[in-house]
């Protein structure tokens, strides 16, 4: 049977990569768009995944869409900073939830950041989300390993995506390069390989782990 992949953020970036890589592998990718599943929104997560579960089986569940508004301390919000939470971190965590009976057997991926492991000038409400992620991920790995599901962080350096771009300038981009030992920027495919790879079948044994995948930037 077609193994079938529920993808959150899946129409840009780093969850369009995993969307492409899962449909070249031959999965059914389930990629709900913003106004059918709304991250922001414990309602809306509640009612779209009582709509999946009401339809059958899920053989995984990768959860890439993420915001990331990078602030000054002294500019962050209140507002944002929840915001950032409940969609990088908790809506996760209600999913995995809601979602528990269904990934019997299943596995799990959040995209995760090095930023939740090193940090940057304002990045306080992302870098909290991505390194709560990481403690998510191994809370819920020991939560549902008595039904086998394996769940896992995939935590990128620095990608060429649209997010990147928009948050540095070409100048930037440069320099950031170069700081990265193997002197340039990760690919979106490069990222999705291994989270397509993580919610296979050939991933056996590794659970509860947050995977840097950064051409050696968090080496230093």
């Amino acid at each position: 049977a077609m193994q079938r992949v529920l993808v959150t953020g899946g129409s840009r970036g780093l969850g369009k990569a995993a969307v492409d890589e899962f449909k070249r592998r031959g999965w059914d990718v389930v990629s709900p768009s913003r106004a059918e599943l709304n991250l922001a929104s414990g309602d809306s997560i509640r009612n779209y995944c009582e709509g999946l579960a009401a339809t059958g089986r899920l053989d995984a569940l990768v959860h890439s869409a993420g915001v990331n508004w990078p602030r000054p301390l002294e500019q962050t919000s209140e507002d944002e900073w929840q915001l950032t939470l409940q969609v990088n971190l908790t809506a996760f965590r209600q999913m995995v939830q809601l979602l528990a009976p269904l990934l019997a057997r299943g596995r799990v991926v959040a995209l995760g950041s090095i930023l939740g492991v090193v940090a940057r000038p304002n990045r306080a409400a992302y870098s909290a989300s991505k390194a709560g992620l990481l403690g998510v991920v191994r809370a819920l790995a020991l939560d549902l390993a008595n039904q086998e599901t394996l769940i896992n962080a995939v935590c990128p350096g620095y990608v060429d995506t649209d997010m990147t771009r928009q948050n540095n300038s070409e100048e930037q981009l440069a320099e950031i390069a170069k700081s990265i030992p193997l002197g340039r920027l990760g690919l979106p495919e490069e990222i999705s390989k291994l989270v397509v790879w993580l919610c296979s079948l050939e991933n056996t044994y590794i659970t509860g782990q947050g995977v840097l995948i950064d051409g050696g930037f968090t080496c230093h």
